[in-house]
C-alpha cells in the first residue's frame, strides 16, 4: 500500500476504557478513525485488482514470547455496505446538482461555499446547492466542516424548490461547538421546525470535519453525527408530517 498522507503516532486510544473503531474501505481506499479521530489515508497499489473484495474479521491475537494473553472485547459492530452507495459529488464539478451560489470545487476534492459580496440572509432558496434526483427513502453519509459561527444545513424530500423550508425538511448543520446546556431543534443535528433536538452535543471545534449520518426511511427518521445516534424520530409525529415523502435533497448557502 502507498500512503496518501502521512501516518503519525498519537494518543487518542483510551486504555482501559471502550474505544470507538472506524473502518471506510471505499474502492482501493482505506481510512481509519479512533474516537473520533482520522489515523491513516491509505491507499491501495496495483495489487487491488486481484483482491476487490474479501472477508471480514476480529483478530484473537493469542499469547506471544512474553506477551499476552490478552482479553479483547468487542460490542456495537455494524457494517455497511458502500457498493450499494452512489456517490453525488464527483469532485470536479457541480454535475447532477443545480444552484446559482458560489460553490467552488476544491483541488482537494471538498466543495466550498464561499458567498459573493453583498450576498447575504438565507432566504436566497436559488443559491442552495440542490440534486437535480428526486429521493424518497435513502441513507446521506457526507462530512463537512464549518468555521466559528458557521451556519448551514442539510436538506431532504424538497417538494418545491422555490420553498425548501416550507415543503422539505432540515436537518441543521451549525457550529454548536461552545454551546453548553441543553440542546434546542435548531442546535447543530436537529431537525428545525420541530421539537426534535440532538440527543447530545457532538459537534466539533470550527475547521474539523464533522460526519453525518441521515437515514430517512417512511416517516422514521435517524440521525448520528460524529459516530453517536443523536436522533431517532417519526416524523410522522412531528410538525413537518404533511411535508412530501419524496424531493430533492441539498444544502443550504446561509449568506
Amino acid at each position: 500500500m502507498t500512503p496518501d498522507a502521512d501516518r503519525k503516532p498519537h494518543d487518542h486510544f483510551i486504555d482501559g476504557e471502550w474505544n470507538s473503531y472506524r473502518v471506510v474501505a471505499f474502492g482501493n481506499q482505506i481510512q481509519t478513525w479512533i474516537n473520533g479521530h482520522q489515523i491513516s489515508n491509505l491507499t491501495h497499489d496495483e495489487r487491488y485488482e486481484s483482491h476487490p473484495k474479501g472477508f471480514i474479521g476480529l483478530q484473537v491475537h493469542g499469547i506471544g514470547a512474553g506477551q499476552g494473553p490478552y482479553e479483547v472485547r468487542w460490542r456495537n459492530l455494524k457494517l455497511r455496505d458502500l457498493s450499494q452507495f452512489s456517490s453525488l459529488y464527483n469532485r470536479k464539478d457541480l454535475s447532477g446538482w443545480k444552484t446559482t451560489g458560489n460553490w467552488l470545487p476544491q483541488e482537494d476534492g471538498s466543495l466550498l461555499i464561499r458567498p459573493r459580496e453583498g450576498e447575504k440572509g438565507w432566504t436566497r432558496y436559488d443559491a442552495y446547492l440542490f440534486s437535480e434526483k428526486q429521493y424518497k427513502d435513502f441513507v446521506a453519509d457526507f462530512e463537512y466542516s464549518y468555521p466559528p459561527g458557521g451556519n448551514s444545513g442539510f436538506y431532504f424530500r424538497v417538494g418545491d424548490l422555490k420553498d425548501p423550508v416550507g415543503t422539505g425538511i432540515e436537518a441543521q448543520i451549525l457550529d454548536s461547538s461552545q454551546k453548553e446546556g441543553p440542546l434546542s431543534s435548531h442546535d447543530h443535528g436537529g431537525i428545525v421546525s420541530t421539537s426534535a433536538a440532538a440527543s447530545k452535543n457532538m459537534s466539533r471545534p470550527p475547521g474539523e470535519w464533522n460526519r453525518m449520518v441521515v437515514t430517512c426511511i417512511g416517516s422514521q427518521y435517524r440521525v448520528e453525527l460524529n459516530g453517536e445516534s443523536i436522533i431517532d424520530v417519526d416524523l410522522s409525529q412531528t410538525p413537518v408530517k404533511d411535508r412530501p415523502l419524496k424531493g430533492y435533497i441539498g444544502f443550504q448557502d446561509h449568506g
